[in-house]
C-alpha cells in the first residue's frame, strides 16, 4: 500500500512535467507562426508529450494522448501555416487544460482520484491489521484445537472407564438380584421356622410342670434349709494320725533309695558262679528285703511306742508298710 501511494506521487510529478511541457508549447505557439526555423523543435516537443501521455497510467490521459498525437500528425502534414492555425491552437489549449486536470487529480489531496487512492491505502492498512489479527486468532484457534484434542482424549478415557464401571455395575446388580432371591427364600424359611418355634414353645409351656402354692412353699423350705448329718465315721483327735502313713512311706522310699546306692541290684559273683537267673536275683534281693523289713518294723515301733500315735488297726498298718 505504501508502494501505491508512492506510485501515485510519482504519477503526479510526471503529470506536472507534462503540464509544464504543454504550457511551454502553448506559450510559444503564437510566435511559431512567424518562426519557421523552430518548427522541428515544436514537433519534437509534441511527440515527447504524446509519448509521456501514452506511457502514463493516470486516469483521463487516453483523450489527451489522442489529442497530442493528432497535433503531431497535423505538424507532420508539411503545411506549417495550416498546422499553426486557430484549430491547432485551440487543441493545444484543450491539451493544456487536460494536462492540468490530470496533474490536479494526482497531486490535490481533495481530488476524487487522490481521495480514492488514500481510501484504498487506508483500506489496505485496515486489511493488513485484520490479517494480523486473523493470524493471532489462528494461533489461538490452533491452541484451542490442541486443547480440544486433549479434552477429547480425556473424554474417551473417561468414557472407557464409565463403560468398565457400567459392566461392573451390571455384574454387581446381577449378584444383588441373586442375593435378594436368596434373602427372600431365607425370609420364607424364617417365617416357617418362627411359626414352628412358636408351636414348640407353646407345646413346651403346656408340658412344663405347674407349681401350686403348697408345692412352692415346700420347695422353698427345702432349698432354704442347709444339709446336715449326725453320723461320724472316724473320730480324729489330732492331725498326726492322718499324716503318719504319708511320712512313713516317704521315709521307707528314701531308705530304699540309699540302700540301692550302697548295694548292687545284681550280684556279679552270683552271675559268674553259673547259678540260675532266678537264684542270682533272689541272692541279690534277699538282703535288701531283710533290710527293708527291718526299716518298716523300726518305723512302726517308733510311731507307736516313742511318738504315741496309735493306729486304729495296727496290724493292717504294719502290713501296708
Amino acid at each position: 500500500m505504501v508502494k501505491l501511494s508512492d506510485g501515485t506521487s510519482q504519477l503526479g510529478n510526471g503529470a506536472e512535467q507534462i503540464a509544464g511541457g504543454v504550457d511551454t508549447i502553448a506559450s510559444v505557439a503564437p510566435q511559431l507562426s512567424q518562426a519557421q526555423q523552430v518548427y522541428g523543435d515544436i514537433l519534437g516537443a509534441v511527440d515527447r508529450v504524446a509519448a509521456d501521455l501514452d506511457a502514463s497510467p493516470a486516469p483521463g490521459t487516453e483523450g489527451l494522448t489522442a489529442q497530442a498525437q493528432e497535433i503531431a500528425a497535423q505538424l507532420r502534414s508539411g503545411d506549417f501555416a495550416t498546422a499553426m492555425d486557430l484549430s491547432t491552437l485551440s487543441k493545444l489549449k484543450a491539451l493544456q487544460a487536460g494536462a492540468h486536470e490530470v496533474s490536479r487529480q494526482l497531486n490535490d489531496p481533495n481530488a476524487e482520484y487522490r481521495a480514492g487512492v488514500d481510501e484504498a491505502t487506508a483500506g489496505a492498512q485496515a486489511l493488513a491489521s485484520g490479517l494480523s489479527l486473523l493470524k493471532d486468532g489462528s494461533g489461538t484457534l490452533v491452541a484451542g484445537v490442541a486443547t480440544l484434542k486433549d479434552g477429547s482424549s480425556q473424554l474417551v478415557v473417561g468414557a472407557r472407564a464409565a463403560a468398565d464401571g457400567s459392566s461392573q455395575l451390571a455384574a454387581g446388580t446381577d449378584q444383588l438380584v441373586v442375593g435378594a432371591r436368596a434373602l427372600s427364600d431365607g425370609l420364607v424359611q424364617l417365617d416357617g421356622g418362627s411359626g414352628e418355634l412358636a408351636m414348640k414353645l407353646r407345646d413346651g409351656a403346656n408340658q412344663a410342670p405347674r407349681w401350686y402354692d403348697a408345692r412352692l412353699d415346700a420347695a422353698s423350705q427345702a432349698a432354704g434349709q442347709p444339709v446336715t448329718t449326725n453320723s461320724t465315721g472316724d473320730a480324729v483327735t489330732y492331725f498326726g494320725k492322718g499324716l503318719s502313713p504319708f511320712f512313713l512311706s516317704l521315709a521307707l522310699w528314701f531308705g530304699g533309695l540309699v540302700m540301692f546306692m550302697v548295694m548292687k541290684p545284681m550280684s556279679r559273683r552270683a552271675v559268674d558262679s553259673g547259678v540260675t537267673p532266678f537264684r542270682a536275683l533272689l541272692t541279690t534281693l534277699l538282703p535288701a528285703f531283710i533290710i527293708g523289713f527291718a526299716q518298716a518294723t523300726l518305723l512302726w515301733l517308733i510311731q507307736v511306742l516313742v511318738i504315741g500315735v496309735s493306729p486304729d488297726h495296727p496290724s493292717a498298718m504294719f502290713l501296708s508298710l
